[in-house]
């Protein structure tokens, strides 16, 4: 679902890809819970917050506020020392 977000930001559809991307993040979510090993995975990790970072971006640009509780909040939260490169990949890749 992650991906077939981000296709839908690079095709402008952006409720789709709210819709899309939350729904990954849970499922992404319940993935970390079953096996809390990936957590430290640094792949698992930039792929959880890329879906948190598009997430936000396609709030954004619809102007809506990010909800105080969200699928995946605790590993971004955790991990913002990642977000410079996520944020330049975004630049390069969609926006």
């Amino acid at each position: 679902m992650l991906y077939n977000g981000e296709e839908k930001i690079k095709e402008g559809e952006l409720a789709s890809a709210e819709d899309l991307l939350y729904r990954g993040m849970a499922a992404y979510s319940r993935l970390l819970q079953e096996y809390p090993e990936l957590a430290v995975d640094d792949l698992c990790i930039e792929e959880g917050m890329w879906g948190v970072l598009l997430w936000n971006k396609t709030l954004d640009l619809q102007q809506k506020p990010k909800p105080q509780t969200y699928p995946l909040k605790e590993l971004w939260e955790r991990n913002q020392g990642a977000l410079p490169q996520l944020e330049d990949r975004f630049n390069r890749e969609i926006h």
